[in-house]
């Protein structure tokens, strides 16, 4: 008994050896037929490894044209109403997609609009195929990249368009070389449409204002040149439409002779001196300023012919009833010798620079011999003690000075001092 049961144990040994030879057989040939992504998978444990995103490509769309705007600058500032030039600024607003090229044409179907290039920060214009007053229309199209895929919708934009004028044959005395006096006649022609003109001697045209009309007045613009010395002088001439920028042309002459000042009664140095090639006045006796408008005379009231020292006439022809005395310088005035003296400043013929001598006696100076009438009167009065008085204080050789017409009388050099006696 002994011994079978010692054989059955052996028996049991061998059979769980068995056992676990062919567990551990089997598991090798499992491991052996794994694929490498089944390795991979048992030696990561608790992870999952995520699938590769799928690369997104952009859509391309066109680009969107907001907006075309056309515009001058009128008066300085933006006008999108009315230019006055042919080329005009050009505004293009857009959204979404950046174009790339644009074009913009007078024919809402492009023919012959060349494709140019874009940029959002440039400053665009566009210039008008015709050079004609009206409403220009333009049409204007983006696009990105090349091709006719990826076009915006087109955009328009209107403006009036006033051509401005033009200058042609500008001349002075009709193109002549040279001229001897101040006042020139000019002419010119007007191509367009003209509202104002300017003319100067100024090339910004300093003191000249503008005039209504574009064309000369029928036989030419008179214009009075400058003052200053005989040589060459150009005019300039501006003309526009309403509020255009003006448009100049210009035009020489030679002046033979000097321009001097106006004075009295619109004449050259006062119509009392005569004018130098340097266009300078030289006047008359007595006589002074750049026009020889200052003119100094003796008249003090005295009976006699003392109002004469501006025709330059000395004695005796120019002379008073005065005497010097202990006394003083003394003169006899009456009131015939007043008027006179008045009447000879305030009367003299043409005026106070001219024809002082006319105030003379007949034989004693040029005629028309104005104011006798009161050189008569003082004349008969001079005898009278009661229609004359005596001033011992007159100065001989003063004299009062003036640049207007009249000339101021000093009446407290002529009246009767105090207790002198009169009729």
């Amino acid at each position: 008994m002994k011994d079978k049961k010692t054989v059955w144990q052996y028996h049991k040994v061998a059979m769980t050896l068995f056992t676990v030879l062919l567990m551990i057989a089997c598991a090798t040939a499992l491991a052996a037929d794994r694929t490498p992504a089944d390795k991979t998978r048992s030696s990561v444990r608790n992870t999952m490894k995520l699938p590769t995103p799928a690369r997104k490509i952009p859509r391309v769309t066109a680009p969107v044209l907001k907006s075309v705007q056309l515009w001058d600058i009128v008066n300085g500032a933006p006008n999108h109403n009315i230019s006055y030039r042919r080329q005009v600024r050009l505004g293009i607003r857009y959204a979404g997609t950046p174009p790339t090229h644009y074009r913009v044409s007078e024919d809402p179907r492009f023919n012959r609009a060349s494709w140019r290039t874009f940029n959002a920060r440039a400053r665009y214009s566009y210039t008008f195929l015709r050079n004609s007053d009206g409403r220009k229309t333009v049409y204007a199209q983006l696009r990105d990249g090349s091709g006719t895929t990826h076009l915006s919708q087109v955009k328009e934009a209107s403006i009036n368009y006033l051509r401005p004028p033009t200058i042609s044959n500008f001349q002075i005395e009709n193109g002549a070389a040279n001229v001897s006096k101040r006042q020139v006649v000019l002419t010119w022609n007007v191509s367009g449409i003209a509202t104002d003109y300017r003319v100067s001697e100024s090339a910004n045209m300093a003191g000249a204002s503008w005039k209504a009309g574009g064309a000369p007045p029928t036989g030419g613009l008179v214009f009075d040149l400058a003052e200053g010395a005989a040589g060459p002088r150009r005019l300039y001439l501006q003309v526009k439409r309403e509020k255009s920028a003006p448009v100049s042309a210009s035009d020489s002459i030679n002046v033979n002779v000097g321009i001097c000042p106006i004075g009295h009664r619109g004449l050259e140095c006062s119509g009392a001196g005569t004018c130098s090639v340097a266009g300078q006045c030289a006047c008359n006796a007595d006589i002074s300023g750049p026009a020889c408008k200052t003119i100094c005379q003796r008249c003090y009231g005295a009976a006699g012919n003392n109002c004469g020292v501006a025709e330059g006439m000395n004695f005796p022809a120019n002379l008073g009833v005065c005497m010097s005395t202990p006394l003083g310088p003394t003169c006899q005035i009456n009131a015939g010798s007043w008027a006179h003296d008045e009447c000879c400043v305030r009367y003299r013929f043409g005026g106070p620079n001219a024809q002082q001598g006319s105030c003379t006696a007949i034989g004693m100076g040029p005629p028309p011999y104005v104011c006798q009438l009161e050189l008569a009167k003082a004349v008969a009065q001079l005898p009278n003690p009661l229609l004359t008085w005596t001033r011992t204080d007159v100065d001989f050789s003063k004299s009062s000075c003036t640049d207007g017409i009249e000339m101021p009388i000093t009446h407290a050099d002529m009246c009767n001092p105090s207790g002198g006696t009169l009729l």
